[in-house]
């Protein structure tokens, strides 16, 4: 199976290929013991490769999720066929088929870091309330600090945490004006966050990019993302690269999340757009973020906190 090309079928299938999908779908949305991951992946198998098109694609994603198997393969092929049935005039039919994985994963849920307990499944009201101390620790540093991405997507959208995310998302505003000098400044606030017990050592150890995870009591991942003034402009990793004023950001408002008020930029909506694109207002599960444009337009900022912390190990 190639995970960067979704089956296309190259005849329609024959009546019994037919049946047995659906005998499959059966079986996957059973849960029965008879509907191991190896027994239905070989029934899969048993459709002649030259009729594995959409339907058969559908049922292995099913699969794979139910099982939490083959995470890399399961997202890549649901975000192809999210493109193929838009495509298709078939919007309705992904969100369908979306709602479906998401029984059959709950309480996980899959991203492109693999599968993850998802919100859905946890007291989202309890979380946010044990993320406010840690939002406290960095103003505490000396650092302004705004819900960022899915979390402020989700405050924005919805007054609560996107079911199917599994992490909260910060941004941490640096008051570097250049890329070294913000790179200094972030690899001094893991320093600082380092001493204080709040950071992710072992995720840090391994990132190669500037994102930094705090530890959380409930154990849910929390991200935070370095931002940064220049000029009138605004920066923030990875989505926005001076598209947005200092106005757009500041003075930080408030939004309401389960009840209670965290910081976000002044005009939210226009960052959302900037990260989700102007369709943000509609869920998309199957969203990716074009990561390979953001390293290619925040290099110089990646570069710069490579090499300090290079020369840190």
């Amino acid at each position: 199976m190639d995970k960067k090309k979704l089956p296309a079928a190259r005849r329609a299938p024959t009546d019994q290929s037919r049946s047995l999908l659906l005998h499959i779908q059966d079986l996957i949305e059973s849960k029965s013991q008879e509907a191991s991951h190896d027994a239905v992946m070989t029934l899969l198998m048993q459709v002649p490769e030259e009729e594995q098109g959409t339907d058969w694609a559908q049922q292995v994603i099913l699969l794979n999720g139910a099982h939490r198997k083959r995470a890399n393969i399961t997202f890549n092929w649901l975000n192809l066929l999210r493109d193929r049935l838009h495509e298709e005039n078939r919007g309705d039919d992904f969100k369908v088929f979306t709602g479906r994985l998401q029984r059959l994963m709950h309480p996980y849920t899959i991203g492109a870091h693999g599968y993850a307990l998802s919100f859905g499944g946890l007291d989202g009201a309890a979380i946010i309330d044990a993320t406010c101390p840690l939002i406290t620790a960095i103003t505490s540093l000396g650092h302004e600090v705004f819900i960022n991405s899915g979390t402020l997507l989700g405050a924005v959208r919805d007054g609560k945490l996107i079911p199917h995310d599994d992490d909260i998302d910060l941004a941490v505003v640096l008051r570097g004006k250049t890329v070294d000098e913000v790179a200094r400044e972030w690899e001094a606030l893991k320093d600082k966050l380092r001493q204080a017990d709040l950071l992710d050592v072992e995720y840090d150890r391994e990132a190669r990019l500037p994102i930094a995870k705090l530890r959380h009591p409930s154990g849910v991942g929390v991200d935070i993302f370095p931002a940064w003034i220049s000029g009138d402009r605004m920066y923030v990793w990875p989505h926005t690269y001076g598209e947005l004023s200092v106005g757009d950001v500041f003075p930080l408002g408030n939004v309401p999340l389960h009840g209670l008020e965290l910081p976000a930029p002044a005009n939210p909506a226009k960052m959302l757009a900037l990260n989700y694109g102007e369709g943000w207002r509609s869920p998309d599960p199957g969203f990716i973020f074009p990561w390979d444009a953001a390293r290619k337009r925040f290099k110089p900022f990646i570069q710069a906190t490579r090499r300090l912390k290079e020369a840190m190990a």
